[in-house]
């Protein structure tokens, strides 16, 4: 979720781990999250368990920030889709003038060239999956670059995004049932 206020004022919160089986701490209804799941021992992986480390895990909610104001509020549920579907958005607003609903609108792609977050499953080398907008001739292209291209209907992530006017306290919000006030 993104939130801004008449007065400037950003967040971005991706909550998660709503439905981990490790129970309530007492009756504070706090629950115990599943993100340890993220970390693996793997020697010499960059996510291994030991000490010094932090885990790298799929929750990152974003502001991007212009002349220390904000110009972007950004939250994507998808695990390992979310820092993927980010970088996207910002790039699409940022470097290449999009608004933020082109920028929601506009069709992504994502790779599985990692090992998965949840179940440590093995990359998926050349791995490509694309929006169906994406032209035929774009997707044949890519595969004789050696990409495994698969095509689906939806687009990478499930985004909330707020972009602020430049110079102003307004705010447009766009994502996945949103409640948008302008």
């Amino acid at each position: 979720m993104c939130v801004a206020d008449r007065w400037g004022n950003v967040i971005a919160a991706t909550p998660s781990g709503l439905s981990s089986t490790a129970g309530v701490a007492g009756n504070t209804g706090i629950i115990h999250g599943s993100r340890l799941t993220s970390l693996n021992t793997f020697k010499g992986h960059p996510n291994v368990i030991e000490p010094g480390k932090r885990p790298r895990v799929t929750l990152t909610p974003t502001l991007v920030l212009k002349d220390g104001k904000p110009l972007a509020a950004i939250a994507v549920a998808g695990g390992d889709l979310q820092d993927q579907a980010a970088i996207q958005l910002i790039l699409e607003m940022v470097d290449f003038g999009m608004s933020p609903e082109d920028a929601f609108t506009a069709p992504r792609f994502s790779t599985a060239h990692h090992t998965s977050s949840f179940g440590q499953s093995k990359p998926k080398f050349g791995s490509l999956s694309v929006n169906s907008r994406i032209g035929e001739s774009l997707q044949a292209d890519l595969k004789s670059r050696g990409h495994v291209v698969t095509v689906s209907e939806g687009n990478v992530g499930g985004v909330a995004l707020i972009g602020m006017e430049a110079g102003s306290n307004v705010a447009h919000g766009i994502g996945s049932g949103a409640s948008i006030v302008k």
